[in-house]
Formats: structure tokens, sequence, C-alpha cells
């Protein structure tokens, strides 16, 4: 399955994301964070939904390469986060 969605209140530890794709808590996604058409998305390969409610849900980042880690931290720089 998946799904398209925005992320809201992104932070190193996670994020919420809206979305209709329907999740259950619990349930372990994938997340990709695609920056721009040009770029490699960061990709969360391990992110339990910790919540889900109406057309918002919240996920936990478990699992990302270092590599992913840094270009995430400095995007959270680069918008202030």
């Amino acid at each position: 399955m998946s799904g398209v969605g925005r992320p809201v209140n992104l932070s190193r530890a996670g994020c919420a994301i809206r979305s209709t794709t329907p999740v259950q808590k619990g349930q372990d996604i994938r997340v990709l964070i695609f920056l721009s058409a040009n770029q490699t998305p960061i990709e969360v390969t391990e992110a339990p939904v910790r919540w889900s409610a109406n057309e918002h849900f919240g996920v936990e980042f478990i699992t990302l390469t270092s590599r992913d880690a840094n270009r995430l931290q400095t995007l959270l720089t680069n918008i202030g986060a």
C-alpha cells in the first residue's frame, strides 16, 4: 500500500502527516520526504504510526541512514524548526 501526505510539525524525531490514506496506530510505514523534484528524497525506512485521527497521523522516525539524518537536520535548520 502507498499513499501521499504532507508533513506537519516536522522534527528530527518524527512528524505529523496530513493524508487521506488510512493508517492504524502501531503500523510500521516507510516515509519519503521529497525536498524537490531534482533531489533524492529523505527516506525513513522504519516509522511506526503513534497516533491517528481524522486526516492526520503521527509517526516516529526510527530508522534512517546517517546521510538522510544529516539531510533532515539541514532541512530543519533551513526552515527554522
